[in-house]
């Protein structure tokens, strides 16, 4: 048996059952019944699973290090168009990969963190400057975001205009009121329902939140509800649909708390902002949502869609009335905004201060990017 050839069968049959299941539901026997080789031939090769699902997260930094470590253009504005269209290029191309590190930046932080420094030195290259935070998100939210929405056909407008946005910026506005602006959200207050079903619902956010979706069993749910097993099947067909009423949940409450705080005599640039703060401030209170989402894109992906897809109608609806055109690419690159921006303010904690962040992202969306 030629070893190369085994070693890629393996490393394709992971691609293949990684890119469509959760980490925890694939097992090293599956691996090798899928690649069509025997369970101890794996071993020569990768010493468990987690480190088979580690050389597929390097694959992609590999692949995307070198196919951004050159750029076409002679000024800073055709590089940047190169490096957009890559990143489009492998969105596209290495989907399958690409859908592996969305669960791997979720799962094993530190590979975001390599993926990050890859591209702030291609961002460095293309500028001839040190980037910052705000320089770094203020490009890649929208085109990791944008790419991402367009490879999974949930975003099917052209997405061509995206550089012009970032070169030339979004608003012809500034920040005046930022007292208002930054005013105090208020958080809603629901009344506490002693239904049987919420209870169950009230229990599941609680420890998924805490302990994630696949170390909570149905059994630990209704224990912590104070209610039978059977209870829980008397309302629920199963772990997965539990879940997705969850998401709903959540989902409902973020718009409910961007909705009461919008603020209505704020300019577009203050409320595009604005919406993000209040982002920003919900997930911080509530920081098991965030995980709860996250983990459940692997698990309910459809249900997390439409989650994504109400910011897309939030945002859609603001750039109606501002009259812009474009409206649903501009909504999926402030979804991105908001994402991205959460992820490093709530998570990975490169975000020291949201309100300085925000004040100095604003410029960027007057100004774009073409001044630096």
């Amino acid at each position: 048996m030629n070893k190369k050839n085994t070693k890629d069968k393996i490393i394709d049959s992971a691609i293949e059952l990684f890119s469509k299941k959760w980490f925890e539901t694939v097992s090293v026997a599956e691996i090798c019944r899928n690649a069509g080789v025997s369970n101890g031939v794996i071993y020569r090769y990768f010493k468990n699973k987690k480190v088979i699902f580690e050389y597929l997260l390097n694959l992609l930094l590999e692949y995307i290090e070198e196919i951004t470590s050159t750029l076409q253009g002679n000024t800073s504005s055709e590089k940047l168009q190169d490096f957009s269209e890559k990143l489009f290029k492998i969105a596209i191309e290495k989907k399958s990969l690409v859908t592996i590190f969305r669960e791997g930046q979720f799962r094993f932080p530190e590979y975001e963190e390599k993926l990050r420094n890859i591209y702030m030195k291609t961002l460095s290259d293309i500028f001839n400057k040190k980037i910052s935070e705000v320089e770094y998100l203020y490009l890649l939210s929208p085109m990791r975001f944008v790419n991402i929405r367009y490879a999974y056909n949930a975003l099917k407008t052209p997405i061509d205009n995206l550089k012009k946005y970032l070169l030339n910026g979004f608003f012809d506005y500034k920040l005046n009121d930022l007292e208002k602006l930054f005013s105090k959200p208020k958080f809603i207050k629901y009344k506490k329902d002693n239904k049987t079903k919420s209870k169950l619902l009230d229990s599941g956010i609680k420890l998924f939140g805490e302990n994630g979706y696949f170390n909570v069993g149905i059994y630990d749910i209704t224990k912590e509800a104070g209610f039978s097993v059977g209870t829980f099947y008397l309302l629920f067909d199963s772990k997965d649909e539990f879940l997705e009423e969850i998401v709903k949940i959540i989902g409902k409450k973020a718009r409910d708390f961007l909705n009461t705080n919008q603020i209505d005599s704020l300019n577009p640039l203050e409320k595009i902002i604005r919406n993000i703060y209040n982002f920003i401030l919900f997930f911080k209170k509530y920081h098991n949502y965030y995980l709860i989402l996250r983990e459940a894109e692997f698990v309910v992906n459809k249900e997390v869609v439409e989650y994504y897809n109400f910011y897309e109608k939030m945002y859609k609806k603001l750039f109606e009335s501002f009259n812009y055109k474009d409206n649903i690419l501009l909504a999926n690159i402030f979804v991105g905004y908001n994402h991205y921006i959460g992820i490093e303010s709530i998570f990975s904690k490169n975000i020291p201060s949201i309100k300085i962040f925000l004040k100095q992202f604003s410029k960027y969306l007057s100004n774009g990017i073409k001044h630096i």
